[in-house]
């Protein structure tokens, strides 16, 4: 091979496998979605005729699409909703609460859940705990 030696291709490939295994990785993507068990209603929630106008973001499970309203479901009937290949459906229900790092909440029949929302390495909300032992490692 010409410019690279054996050596430097052996050590690149070992770091790189060494990173996967450790479940760390500069190109991982993955993405979190997790709630605490129900809270009473936040202070200055909005009333559904309101929106979300108050200084708590609210978003409520039954008006999302069906891709994220089943990724609420599995967060509520699980705890949380782990994926290593992040889609759309994610994304878009994570950025609902965009602003609202430290005051969202998800409503899910008519009870209010603690939320953390995290793609990749952006964190959304986190009124909720991040939960442990979710990553796309190999081992």
């Amino acid at each position: 091979m010409a410019g690279i030696d054996r050596r430097h291709l052996l050590r690149a490939g070992a770091a790189g496998l060494a990173a996967g295994l450790a479940g760390c990785s500069e190109t991982q993507r993955d993405g979190l979605f997790a709630v605490d068990p129900p809270a009473e209603a936040p202070r200055g929630t909005p009333t559904p005729a309101d929106g979300n106008d108050g200084p708590v973001t609210v978003v409520v499970a039954a008006d999302l699409p069906d891709p994220q309203y089943r990724i609420a479901q599995t967060a509520v009937s699980e705890g949380a909703y782990h994926t290593c290949d992040v889609g759309e459906p994610l994304r878009s229900l994570a950025t609902r609460f965009s602003g609202s790092l430290e005051s969202g909440y998800l409503r899910f029949e008519d009870e209010y859940y603690p939320t953390y929302a995290r793609v990749t390495d952006q964190v959304f909300v986190y009124t909720a705990d991040p939960p442990d032992g979710y990553d796309c490692g190999v081992l």
